[in-house]
């Protein structure tokens, strides 16, 4: 059943005040009452305009769905392992007009499928996997023109397959680590044209690993720990055109490295922690690192302060620590996030548990925006997500319910978001969503809840006020207060601002699936831009004080 709501906003302690109707859109995939029936939507994606996801339904389990934002456009695509079995789907890519994704119809075998949004469009590609343990397709990205992978095959071991969509070109790319031991390729990451991964070739440990495509050019590109130890990099993050990671050394530890594509510009970027200890935690869903005013912001350890809120402009002498949050133990910040000109994210003080905290990069400048949940435990702050105008994130309110919260970045303008109809006023949404997805298609917001008697089930957010999302097709490219052009172009575009005394700017780039791509400060009313994309639609989302603006472009 499906139910449309134009929402009220309430809260326990914060006042409410009247806001221009929000919409949501409750769509109930297994019918039922609460605490027995629930569909826990998801692995959320946009794709071919519309969103994929896993739910789960009484007579298929989990398996893959689709939704164009419509009850009627919201269907199960295939129940790929028949009966109430789990076919483990998951890591939906769209690749050449299609969605692509891994998937289970038996016991052990991993699969690749492909969709086209339809029941009769949703076949398998091929069978991967011969193993009789049990193995799933692992990290699908696109890349040159193919669908690049990870799984286990007898023959092989983990290694890196490549796909372009047809069951003859699905094959293993590189065996890395020869015969049938593992390389388990990890955290696979596109940076200036080529794909860069963690690998271990059986001789040299884990290392760094990149490809260009080509079998001959996939390479160790630096053996970080020399010999048969390891340095386990992970966690890529692209900042100020320098790809950063974490890797680990004996006499450092995890530290934070960084990488401009060549061997010599691959170094270490400080010992944060000073000795062999860790200096960089391993939260890789976490919102471990964000870009902000051109320096790239972190979650830090070293033996006096803890884990907390550092910064680095690349050099050794530039990385510092922020703030000491709590002076006593960690502040162990998280969930960065930028909005209006600032860096928000979750830390802990000594007084506070986990609260939401904001920071214009100075140690004065580094406050807690309020305490929604006072005392030992916290609202703990999850999700940090920009959706239209306002910061959106999951919290723990002070009488103990999970909430949708909504906030323009301060604590008297911090609302909850829930429908008039909940029917659950204790523990409200007590299992709350795991994600905040906005779809670049119909600029919407995607979560599960369990908000009334249909139980854990999926929900649509609709802000109709303010400024449209990256990717809405709702006028997005009637701003008149920026150009941008060529369009189409190569990845090199010109950006002007009718505005010409604007304190603070900043230039987002997304793709179709809402994965920031690109991001950097405007200083000036009329920018040259250059930005290593490959060929597809893309999505400026250009912030200028308080005004936020979306254009499409096109990159051939």
């Amino acid at each position: 059943m499906r139910k449309l709501y134009t929402i009220l906003l309430c809260l326990a302690t914060m006042q409410v005040s009247a806001q221009t109707p929000l919409i949501f859109d409750d769509f109930d995939l297994n019918p039922g009452t609460m605490g027995q029936k629930f569909s826990r939507p998801s692995n959320f994606v946009s794709g071919l305009g519309k969103v994929f996801f896993t739910a789960y339904h009484d007579t298929t389990g989990y398996e893959p769905w689709v939704t164009d934002g419509t009850g009627g456009g919201t269907i199960l695509l295939k129940n790929i392992r028949t009966g109430t079995s789990y076919s483990n789907c998951g890591g939906y890519t769209e690749y050449n007009g299609k969605v692509y994704f891994s998937a289970q119809s038996g016991h052990y075998k991993s699969e690749l499928w492909e969709t086209n949004g339809t029941q009769f469009g949703t076949q398998q590609v091929m069978v991967v996997s011969t193993s009789k343990a049990t193995s799933s397709i692992q990290s699908l990205i696109v890349y040159n023109g193919k669908i690049y992978f990870v799984v286990h095959d007898n023959t092989n071991g983990y290694e890196l397959w490549e796909s372009d969509g047809t069951q003859a070109g699905t094959k293993i790319f590189k065996d890395i680590n020869p015969g049938n031991g593992d390389s388990h390729p990890k955290d696979l990451y596109e940076f200036n044209g080529k794909l860069y991964f963690s690998a271990d070739d059986g001789t040299n440990g884990r290392e760094l690993w990149v490809t260009d495509g080509t079998t001959n050019g996939t390479v160790m590109f630096k053996d970080i720990v020399p010999g048969s130890g390891s340095s386990g990099p992970g966690i890529f993050f692209e900042s100020n055109n320098d790809l950063y990671f974490r890797a680990t050394t004996p006499a450092t530890g995890y530290e934070l490295w960084k990488t401009d594509g060549t061997a010599n510009g691959t170094q270490m970027v400080a010992d944060i922690s000073g000795d062999s200890s860790d200096g960089i935690r391993y939260y890789i869903n976490y919102g471990l690192m964000a870009t902000y005013n051109s320096k790239l912001y972190f979650n830090g350890f070293d033996s006096t302060n803890g884990y907390e809120l550092w910064v680095t402009d690349g050099t050794a002498n530039g990385t510092k620590l922020v703030k000491d949050i709590n002076p006593s133990g960690s502040s162990s910040p998280g969930q960065f996030t930028v909005y209006k000109n600032k860096l928000y994210f979750s830390a802990s003080d000594t007084t506070n548990h986990h609260e939401l905290w904001e920071t214009d990069g100075t140690t004065n400048g580094t406050v807690m925006v309020g305490d929604f949940f006072p005392g030992k435990f916290g609202s703990s702050p999850y999700l940090l997500t920009v959706y239209k105008n306002h910061l959106y994130f999951r919290a723990q309110i002070d009488t103990g319910d999970m909430q949708l919260i909504r906030s323009d970045g301060t604590y008297a303008g911090s609302k909850v978001v829930r429908p008039p109809t909940a029917t659950v006023q204790k523990d409200c949404a007590y299992f709350f969503t795991s994600e905040l997805f906005i779809n670049p298609t119909d600029s919407a917001m995607y979560f599960a809840a369990e908000y009334t008697a249909t139980g854990y089930e999926l929900w649509k957010l609709k802000d109709t006020t303010g400024s449209t999302q990256p990717g809405s097709v709702d006028n997005i490219n009637s701003h008149s207060d920026f150009t941008l052009y060529p369009n189409p172009n190569n990845g090199t575009f010109t950006l002007e601002l009718s505005k010409t005394n604007f304190k603070a700017a900043s230039l987002q780039v997304y793709d179709i699936t809402g994965r920031l791509c690109y991001h950097e400060p405007i200083n000036n009313s009329k920018s040259t831009i250059k930005v290593n994309l490959m060929s597809g639609t893309y999505f400026v989302k250009l912030l200028v004080d308080d005004e936020v603006m979306t254009k499409k472009v096109m990159v051939e």
